[in-house]
């Protein structure tokens, strides 16, 4: 596995423990236990997502196949006011103000 593919799927897999709440619905939906996805996704991954991990957590989550190591995402622009990957509400009042000007 590249390192590109691995931070994809590292990526991917945040996005997803964010979008339903946490390791712990998302452990619940996987079948894992929390502490495992804390190991793949959490601030400081231990583990990484191999191709049998990400075909089981792609099919948990109802999502097609290679979906977790698709490269058609965009990171967020790099801010003074972020925390982890969610923007700050200042960064977003920042970037809008940024563009309106522009």
């Amino acid at each position: 596995m590249t390192k590109e593919t691995s931070e994809h799927r590292l990526w991917h897999m945040r996005q997803l423990v964010r979008s339903v709440g946490g390791t712990n619905e998302a452990a619940r939906i996987t079948g894992k236990r929390n502490s495992y996805i804390t190991q793949i996704a959490g601030p400081k991954p231990t583990r990484q997502i191999g191709d049998k991990l990400a075909a089981q957590i792609e099919l948990a989550f109802g999502l097609p196949s290679g979906s977790l190591h698709a490269t058609a995402y965009r990171r967020q622009p790099s801010c003074i006011f972020q925390r982890g990957n969610t923007p700050h509400f200042f960064c977003v009042i920042l970037l809008a103000f940024c563009f309106a000007i522009a």
